[in-house]
């Protein structure tokens, strides 16, 4: 008897706890994130939209997928999309940019927003800077609001200027197409 109670004390510990590095989600009505630890991929969305984004093994942290659920159509073409980019210094150093690589992540966490929302925040560092990129799902529409927040991590002052956070290039494959872009 005394055997059989800690054989079932172990089996419901190891029940309850959670598995380190194991993929997760989470959903509100119908918004969802989920994780895929393997491949530090995030898909988020409603029954409307969907987004992908990636931090590959290279350190990009890119947008890889932009889906209208309604169509089937991903606005993704010709390759991954950078999320974000800032200058950090004077002179002609190129932008910071999640398709520069070499990001690390140094965390993320999903929680319900105040109006029922659900908000992911990823946060990536690379030397003295360290970006989190902000998600706000909507719930029941196709509206998912984003934004990044840069931080200068060095201990010293930093130039920032040249932020690009909603650079989106959508439907590249269709560019000629297009009226007014």
């Amino acid at each position: 008897k005394k055997i059989m109670a800690i054989l079932l004390a172990y089996a419901v510990l190891f029940a309850v706890l959670p598995v380190v590095g194991a993929d997760s989600g989470v959903s509100i009505d119908d918004a969802y994130v989920n994780f895929d630890s393997e491949s530090n991929k995030w898909t988020f969305g409603t029954s409307l939209v969907e987004k992908t984004v990636q931090l590959n093994g290279t350190g990009q942290f890119l947008l890889t997928g932009f889906v209208n659920k309604l169509t089937g159509r991903d606005y993704i073409q010709n390759g991954a999309k950078s999320e974000f980019a800032i200058k950090v210094g004077t002179g002609s150093a190129s932008p910071a940019s999640g398709e520069a690589g070499g990001w690390v992540l140094a965390g993320w966490s999903e929680n319900r927003g105040a109006l029922g929302e659900l908000e992911i925040k990823i946060v990536l560092r690379k030397g003295m800077l360290e970006v989190t990129r902000n998600y706000r799902v909507l719930p029941e529409t196709g509206v998912i609001e984003e934004w990044s927040d840069f931080k200068n991590i060095s201990g010293s002052s930093q130039q920032f200027s040249e932020l690009r956070v909603l650079r989106a290039r959508l439907m590249t494959a269709e560019a000629a197409n297009v009226d007014l872009y």
